[in-house]
């Protein structure tokens, strides 16, 4: 149980320590990006840091697309994040509660980490391409 402890504490102090860095600290702009599709399907690209500056930009995409007519799903790629914070996973779960919400991966280690350790693999759908995840 100490071990236990010890790894879930030295995670936490990385997620912090990641969570405090500006955008301009680093060399990764954040970029989401809805691709225009018809039918129930609405695709969307996030690339780089999904964190408390670059969630707003998600809110804003995925709402959008949720709420337009004929939507049934969203199929997030996530291939190009290079870290996300709970804010980010925040924004995911609350999308995922007004559309289903497919992570396209493969998943970044640290994204499939940030949902192992909360629980959260089990919400989200996953899908190895773009392809599997468009058609699940």
């Amino acid at each position: 149980m100490r071990a236990y402890s010890e790894a879930i504490r030295a995670w936490l102090n990385r997620c912090h320590a990641g969570a405090t860095r500006s955008h301009e600290e680093n060399d990764h702009a954040t970029h989401v990006h809805t691709e225009p599709e018809q039918g129930p399907v609405r695709v969307i690209r996030c690339e780089g840091e999904l964190d408390m500056e670059s969630v707003p930009a998600l809110e804003r995409a995925g709402q959008h697309a949720a709420l337009q007519g004929g939507v049934e799903r969203l199929v997030l790629d996530v291939t190009g994040l290079t870290f996300a914070d709970s804010r980010g996973l925040n924004c995911l779960i609350q999308l995922h509660q007004i559309v289903p919400v497919i992570l396209s991966g493969p998943l970044p280690s640290q994204l499939l980490r940030l949902l192992q350790v909360t629980g959260a693999d089990a919400i989200f759908p996953r899908a190895d391409n773009m392809d599997a995840a468009r058609t699940m």
